[in-house]
């Protein structure tokens, strides 16, 4: 049984409650062009807290034309209002922005098993999944501390990968898939497959892909300089020695390697339009070992233990220096040109949970989930590595949530708590300039001291269901994220103008990020509203988040080297509140959807701006099968306000920003203006075949020029098409 997708257990199978209801909610998203699978009825064992969990929700399937398409798993996610990734296009620098928070307090899962990459201060971070490997994404927007533990702040991005029914046909014991997808606008192209097998007592499937992708097209005429060669390895086997034991040994080896930009979250360094190429080699290889135990003799044992080691390096090389005059290249300085940085990361832990479904009276039901976790991380860098300390945290937790409902009342409650403890502890002195101040000062020892933390995050739902068709909910939860490693321990140089020199000031005093939210919403359900056949499904909720001790950056008060240079330190209190609404029709002959958000976020002392989002974002698609034909034509579209950065900041303003309005971090705020985004789509699988499926799509059609929130300009027109065989 696969924790988090669709296993077989010796070849006799059944739909569990919580497939069915998946199915029921998200597949009809894409139900027009929904890739054919002719496998015997599956056991779903999949997240137990989706039984229990009544927040807003999105799922992402793989068969949707953006993501049969896409050249980044990222890519996949600008189907869901409310998730924005900053970046320039590629897989690197790609963050996930959610409700107010950046990646550090987004929650990333695949199959399950945190990914915690230490890399959004060097914006070198991201999702390194490829999508070939991608079965569905689960998105769970807003806080969720208590079951998925510290970062998740803003929400929960859940990545599932395949599973060897995915590829069998029903009664075969092998099967295969060859695929293939290319775009224009970056020159992209890709090929691989996938071979899945089962016999007896086991399963399992291996797959390779390898993408090639060149200089980007932007709709303002430009071509960024990019240069990549992606290389994908994967392999999932499962083993079921007994009726209600199920082993699943999966491995991931991710490579990205070329030249790109040094600057990846903008288009330069310090506000220029000039930065750097480097020669960057980005790997992530992830071992995990999952075991799961369900007796049918005891209902209150559903055990999954969870064992894994992730690695993540960068290695890159300058190749260019734009800090170099024309007289320092015509003398042959070279600069930093041939500069060789590393950075590695580690992590390697384990986690254990048992969910638990009872009847202790027959007016009484209740489900339980308790759980435990521990993670250690390990930085390691070279001496030209910056951002990037030698450090490491221990991490550990334990939790309980459960529901209660009887089917006397139409409502159930849900309560949890979960204990938090982390340890981080560097292993370098600092800086010798920053050390030597502090000396000065007596307070050098301040600066690089362990620092530890205990504490507890709740959360507290009641549902309401009126009718079978109305179901109305109201949540309170708190969060908790501890400081990155690069927050505490981070002495870096920053930059260096003549004799003015400005250092990341460690600061091991950092309290971690907390938040209370309260989230109230509802879900609308309808069958055979228009037709014998159809259904539409709305989802509201609000949310109001009041976050304390957010972590951000500001000079370092008291002498001239501290007022040029940044220390992260505690905002006080910080605001975020806003809407989500999703709303999906779906019809034998139609499927269409859309979905809005509104995000404000500002800092209550001053009102400044604390996450680079657009206030607000609508996304909405129509998916219409074409009769008596295997074809079925598409549209998508995004449409999103101007940007709205705010900012009341008076400190010591840097040289090159000099006579601007900046943030803390020396940005310099400007607005961008809104847009409207339409790509359109073929879709064709065959009848005669259902293994041949293909899609050809016209990705901003119109070639709008639009721009991040971060003002990078955006990919042009792309003519996209993929390819794929099974059998």
């Amino acid at each position: 049984m696969d924790i988090y997708g669709m296993c077989m257990l010796k070849k006799h199978f059944k739909y569990s409650g919580v497939a069915t209801a998946l199915c029921l909610l998200y597949t009809p998203i894409a139900s027009a062009h929904l890739e054919k699978t002719k496998t015997d009825p599956l056991t779903v064992i999949g997240h137990k807290y989706n039984e229990i969990e009544h927040n807003f929700q999105s799922t992402i399937e793989s068969s949707t034309p953006r993501a049969q398409t896409a050249s980044t798993a990222g890519e996949m996610l600008k189907e869901v209002a409310g998730i924005t990734l900053s970046g320039t296009g590629v897989t690197n620098g790609a963050n996930i922005l959610m409700r107010g928070y950046d990646q550090k307090g987004v929650k990333i899962l695949v199959d399950g098993i945190h990914q915690p990459l230490e890399n959004t201060m060097n914006n070198l971070g991201g999702v390194f999944l490829d999508p070939s490997v991608i079965k569905n994404i689960n998105v769970k927007h807003g806080s969720a501390s208590t079951v998925h533990g510290e970062g998740a702040m803003g929400g929960v991005v859940a990545f599932n990968t395949l599973d060897p029914q995915s590829i069998l046909e029903k009664n075969r014991n092998l099967g295969a898939k060859l695929f293939s997808s290319y775009s224009s606008a970056d020159r992209h192209f890709s090929y691989g497959g996938i071979i899945a097998g089962q016999h007896a007592l086991f399963s399992g499937l291996i797959s390779y892909t390898q993408r090639q992708r060149g200089p980007i097209l932007l709709a303002d005429g430009q071509k960024m300089d990019n240069n990549e060669s992606i290389n994908n390895y994967f392999a999932k086997i499962y083993l079921y020695p007994t009726n209600n034991q199920t082993f699943i040994l999966s491995t991931r080896h991710y490579d990205n390697s070329g030249e790109q930009r040094e600057v990846l979250h903008r288009m330069g360094g310090f506000g220029k339009n000039e930065s750097n190429q480097m020669h960057r080699d980005t790997q992530q290889k992830n071992y995990s070992l999952t075991h799961h135990y369900a007796p049918e003799s005891n209902s209150w044992i559903d055990l999954t233990t969870h064992l894994y080691y992730s690695q993540f390096n960068i290695e890159q090389t300058f190749l260019t220096d734009v800090k170099l005059t024309e007289r320092e290249r015509q003398n042959n300085i070279k600069g930093n040109i041939g500069t060789l940085e590393t950075r590695t990361q580690s992590t390697y832990g384990g986690k254990l949970e048992n969910y638990t479904s009872v009847t202790p009276h027959d007016h009484l039901n209740l489900s339980v989930i308790l759980g435990t976790e521990a993670y250690r991380q390990k930085m390691r860098s070279n001496e030209k590595a910056k951002n990037f300390p030698l450090a490491e945290m221990d991490y550990a937790a334990t939790w309980l949530q459960s529901t209660l409902s009887t089917p006397l009342l139409p409502l159930s409650l849900t309560a949890g708590v979960r204990y938090h403890y982390y340890k981080s502890t560097p292993n370098k002195d600092v800086d010798s300039v920053i050390y030597n101040h502090a000396e000065r000062n007596s307070d050098a020892s301040k600066l690089m001291h362990k620092a530890s933390y205990r504490g507890t995050t709740e959360n507290v739902k009641l549902t309401f269901t009126a009718t079978p068709w109305l179901q109305l909910y109201t949540s309170y939860s708190t969060a908790f994220r501890a400081p990155t490693l690069s927050e505490m321990f981070n002495d870096s140089l920053h930059f260096k103008r003549g004799y003015l020199k400005s250092y990341w000031i460690p600061n091991p005093y950092l309290n971690p990020e907390r938040n209370r939210t309260w989230e109230y919403g509802g879900k609308l359900t309808f069958q055979q509203l228009l037709s014998a056949n159809d259904a539409l499904e709305i989802k509201a909720a609000y949310f109001d988040t009041l976050s304390k001790d957010y972590i951000s950056y500001a000079e370092w008060i008291g002498t001239f080297l501290g007022k040029t240079s940044l220390k992260a330190y505690n905002i006080a209190n910080v605001y975020i509140e806003g809407v989500d609404i999703a709303l999906r029709y779906t019809h034998s002959w139609l499927s269409a959807g859309l979905s809005y958000n509104r995000t404000n976020t500002f800092q209550l002392t001053d009102s400044e701006t604390i996450s680079p989002v657009r206030p607000e974002i609508l996304t909405a698609f129509i998916q219409v099968p074409i009769a008596k034909t295997p074809f079925s034509l598409g549209w998508s579209g995004q449409f999103a306000s101007a940007t709205d950065t705010k900012s009341r900041y008076n400190g010591i303003v840097a040289p090159h920003n000099k006579g601007k309005d900046v943030t803390r971090l020396q940005e310099v705020i400007q607005q961008f203006p809104g847009y409207s985004v339409h790509d359109f789509s073929l879709s064709y699988q065959s009848k005669k075949n259902k293994d041949l499926q293909a899609t050809l799509m016209l990705a901003n059609a119109f070639n709008y020029e639009y721009f991040s929130t971060r003002g990078v300009p955006q990919e042009g027109r792309n003519i996209k098409m993929s390819v794929s065989y099974r059998w």
